[in-house]
Protein backbone atom coordinates (compact mmCIF):
# COMPACT_ATOMS: atom_id res chain seq x y z
CA UNK A 1 0.00 0.00 0.00
CA UNK A 2 2.74 2.46 0.31
CA UNK A 3 3.70 2.06 -3.37
CA UNK A 4 0.30 3.29 -4.02
CA UNK A 5 0.47 6.29 -1.65
CA UNK A 6 3.97 7.07 -3.13
CA UNK A 7 2.78 6.86 -6.65
CA UNK A 8 -0.11 8.77 -5.62
CA UNK A 9 1.81 11.97 -4.40
CA UNK A 10 4.63 11.03 -6.05
CA UNK A 11 6.78 10.74 -3.25
CA UNK A 12 5.83 13.99 -1.59
CA UNK A 13 3.89 14.60 1.89
CA UNK A 14 4.65 11.37 3.26
CA UNK A 15 5.27 11.03 6.72
CA UNK A 16 5.90 7.53 8.40
CA UNK A 17 4.32 8.81 12.16
CA UNK A 18 4.39 6.32 15.34
CA UNK A 19 1.22 4.25 15.76
CA UNK A 20 -1.96 5.78 17.32
CA UNK A 21 -5.10 4.14 18.62
CA UNK A 22 -7.11 5.93 16.48
CA UNK A 23 -9.98 3.07 16.08
CA UNK A 24 -9.02 0.82 18.36
CA UNK A 25 -11.10 -1.95 16.58
CA UNK A 26 -9.05 -1.45 13.15
CA UNK A 27 -6.33 -3.67 14.58
CA UNK A 28 -8.61 -6.60 14.38
CA UNK A 29 -10.23 -5.53 10.99
CA UNK A 30 -6.72 -5.63 9.05
CA UNK A 31 -5.43 -9.19 10.62
CA UNK A 32 -8.53 -11.09 8.28
CA UNK A 33 -7.43 -8.16 4.90
CA UNK A 34 -4.32 -5.89 4.21
CA UNK A 35 -4.86 -2.58 5.85
CA UNK A 36 -3.77 1.06 6.32
CA UNK A 37 -4.99 3.67 8.39
CA UNK A 38 -3.59 7.19 7.45
CA UNK A 39 -4.37 10.61 8.37
CA UNK A 40 -4.90 13.97 5.79
CA UNK A 41 -3.11 17.02 6.87
CA UNK A 42 -5.43 19.78 5.91
CA UNK A 43 -4.02 23.12 6.68
CA UNK A 44 -3.80 25.93 4.49
CA UNK A 45 -0.69 26.89 3.60
CA UNK A 46 1.11 29.18 6.24
CA UNK A 47 -1.05 28.07 8.67
CA UNK A 48 0.73 25.97 11.82
CA UNK A 49 0.20 24.49 15.27
CA UNK A 50 -3.15 22.63 16.25
CA UNK A 51 -6.04 23.54 14.47
CA UNK A 52 -9.77 23.07 14.99
CA UNK A 53 -10.44 19.17 14.54
CA UNK A 54 -13.41 18.55 11.71
CA UNK A 55 -16.11 18.64 14.58
CA UNK A 56 -15.39 21.80 15.01
CA UNK A 57 -17.27 24.95 13.84
CA UNK A 58 -14.26 26.20 13.17
CA UNK A 59 -12.68 23.76 11.19
CA UNK A 60 -10.84 24.86 8.26
CA UNK A 61 -9.11 22.98 5.19
CA UNK A 62 -7.25 23.44 1.98
CA UNK A 63 -9.38 22.62 -0.79
CA UNK A 64 -6.27 21.05 -2.85
CA UNK A 65 -5.82 18.82 0.36
CA UNK A 66 -9.30 17.26 -0.62
CA UNK A 67 -7.75 16.70 -4.11
CA UNK A 68 -5.13 14.81 -2.80
CA UNK A 69 -6.73 12.41 -0.50
CA UNK A 70 -9.66 11.48 -3.34
CA UNK A 71 -6.27 10.81 -5.62
CA UNK A 72 -4.45 8.46 -2.89
CA UNK A 73 -7.72 6.65 -1.88
CA UNK A 74 -8.33 5.94 -6.10
CA UNK A 75 -4.73 4.66 -6.29
CA UNK A 76 -5.21 2.53 -3.42
CA UNK A 77 -8.46 1.09 -4.44
CA UNK A 78 -7.33 0.66 -7.62
CA UNK A 79 -3.88 -0.83 -6.47
CA UNK A 80 -5.91 -3.11 -3.77
CA UNK A 81 -6.33 -6.26 -5.53
CA UNK A 82 -2.53 -6.73 -5.94
CA UNK A 83 -2.06 -5.68 -2.78
CA UNK A 84 -4.30 -8.32 -1.00
CA UNK A 85 -3.35 -11.43 -2.65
Amino acid sequence: MKNSLVEATKGQFIEQKDPVTGAEDFSYFSQEVPGLYFSLGVNKKGITGLQPGNHSPYFTIDDNALDEGLKTLVYLTLDYPETAK
